[in-house]
């Protein structure tokens, strides 16, 4: 989070229409305009994503097996990401 804050910060340093200077003034509407879009959509898919960015949670579930319980809840059977019960022998 803090490395996309810091980008947002150094793109509206960039692109401000109080800072933007040389270039025309709507064009640097649009692209603060633009910034702060792609950052609330940004935004709004990390506090909604569903798996943790740190693996805080994984550590947690590391020790004696919970790893595979915790996978197990998240994907189930599914063929592609679930357990070894559906793969192919041989």
């Amino acid at each position: 989070m803090r490395t996309i804050k810091g980008r947002r910060r150094e793109l509206m340093a960039r692109w401000h229409p109080d800072a933007c200077n040389d270039r025309p003034e709507e064009l640097c509407k649009e692209m603060a305009q633009r910034i702060n879009r792609a950052y609330e959509i940004v935004l709004s898919y990390c506090e909604n994503y569903e798996y943790p960015f740190g693996g805080e949670e994984l550590k947690r579930a590391g020790a004696g097996g919970a790893y595979e319980r915790w996978w197990q809840e998240r994907f189930g059977d599914d063929p592609l990401w679930g357990g070894t019960s559906n793969r192919r022998k041989g």
